[in-house]
């Protein structure tokens, strides 16, 4: 068996794949490169094939137009590591040799990262000292993208007991829903402090940069409902709560934001039939604030 399969979900990024490529190659032989071309029309589609001709652990599966989690979950099908690693292949990594050395039997592990403008300069940072926390502690630590697939290193066999994959329904927040379905049944996080990943976040064309539709906007609760109804272990339930508490407010805020586009009334219904007694009782003063705020907006925006 592989020690790790990376999975790249690959869609028009000719201009960034070979500087991402080039980070993760060493002369590890147990490891393996999973490119999913979802149905470029750029060069991106020839640099995978080129790299892989060069590099036996790069495999390529060239696969028609379907979406960012389609092209994840046809690369948890064909992979055959102990671990799973998801990158975006607009980012690179620093220091990816060093990842084996730590992989060794835990449940899953958090990576180092780097937030990168689009002239390449970090704008934010996530660097941890403490080699090991407790998922219920995950906050202190994760202040920002907390549900980021490239921020951690997951079991692949503990993938497939939780049944997990990617909602292909979903544009928007389906990385959030794998993570906190992993996350939700995970007592630590143990840190790989040599490893750092670069997220570029200004990429012209890529998925974060793209305007909603009407359709999207009111999928945002089904990524809220897919959250909803996980069961968190007893060791990760302060964790999982405040996921969901921020994962309701994200969608209030995309929703609000987006009124323009949706119908007041279904919004307005669709967010009476997810507020329980048991919501309002888990979560603080700043959160019902939000909730009544967004309420106040959707008739402000309305009227």
């Amino acid at each position: 068996m592989k020690k790790l399969s990376v999975i790249i979900p690959v869609y028009n990024i000719e201009d960034y794949l070979r500087k991402c490529l080039d980070s993760l190659i060493c002369d590890r032989t147990d490891y393996e490169i999973l490119l999913i071309d979802d149905g470029s029309n750029d060069g991106s589609s020839a640099i995978c094939d080129e790299y892989s001709e060069k590099h036996s652990m790069i495999k390529v599966f060239h696969k028609e137009n379907g979406g960012v989690s389609s092209a994840r979950n046809l690369g948890l099908q064909k992979a055959e590591g102990e671990y799973i690693y998801f990158v975006d292949g607009d980012d690179w990594v620093e220091g990816f040799s060093s990842v084996f050395d730590s992989l060794n039997g835990n449940d899953l592990y958090g990576v180092n990262y780097d937030v990168m403008d689009a002239h390449a300069d970090v704008i934010a940072s996530h660097h941890p000292e403490c080699c090991s926390v407790p998922v219920n502690a995950y906050s202190k630590f994760y202040m920002r993208h907390s549900h980021a697939l490239w921020a951690f290193v997951f079991r692949r066999d503990k993938i497939a007991a939780l049944g997990l994959n990617f909602c292909e329904e979903l544009k928007y927040a389906e990385d959030w829903v794998f993570v906190v379905n992993y996350l939700s049944h995970t007592q630590r996080i143990n840190n790989i402090l040599t490893l750092t990943y670069k997220y570029r976040v200004s990429r012209e064309g890529s998925a974060m940069n793209q305007k909603y539709d009407s359709r999207q906007v009111m999928l945002h609760f089904k990524a809220f409902d897919l959250i909803d109804v996980i069961k968190p272990i007893p060791e990760s339930k302060k964790y999982y709560r405040k996921e969901r508490n921020e994962c309701f407010s994200y969608v209030l805020n995309v929703v609000t934001a987006n009124m323009d586009m949706v119908d007041e009334r279904t919004v307005q219904r669709m967010i009476r039939e997810r507020i329980s007694r048991d919501m309002f009782l888990a979560y603080d003063l700043k959160f019902i604030v939000k909730i009544i705020a967004s309420f106040i907006s959707i008739r402000y925006e309305k009227n």
